[in-house]
């Protein structure tokens, strides 16, 4: 009687946590986030009151939301991440 219980109790926890890992999924769907993002190559950046320009090299900073970018010619622009957008082609 005790194995069964344990039994029980194992398989509800796994259902429960499958139902939080599954909710969990749907959620960074909605909101177009990958749960692993492994896209750190972009080609191109639409940069606000700038235009687009072609990408030579980019970087984020860790505990900020300033986005470096450097471009083909060598122009450096340093602005905050919602002034920009980076494409992939």
């Amino acid at each position: 009687m005790k194995r069964r219980f344990k039994i029980e109790a194992v398989v509800s926890l796994t259902v429960v946590l499958l139902f939080i890992v599954i909710m969990f999924i749907l959620d960074s769907c909605g909101y177009n986030k990958q749960i692993i993002d492994l896209n750190y190559k972009f080609d191109k950046a639409y940069i606000e009151n700038i235009g687009e320009i072609e990408i030579k090299n980019w970087n984020d900073y860790e505990n900020s939301d300033m986005v470096q970018v450097i471009a083909n010619d060598g122009t450096v622009y340093l602005t905050h991440s919602s002034n920009v957008i980076l494409i992939k082609n």
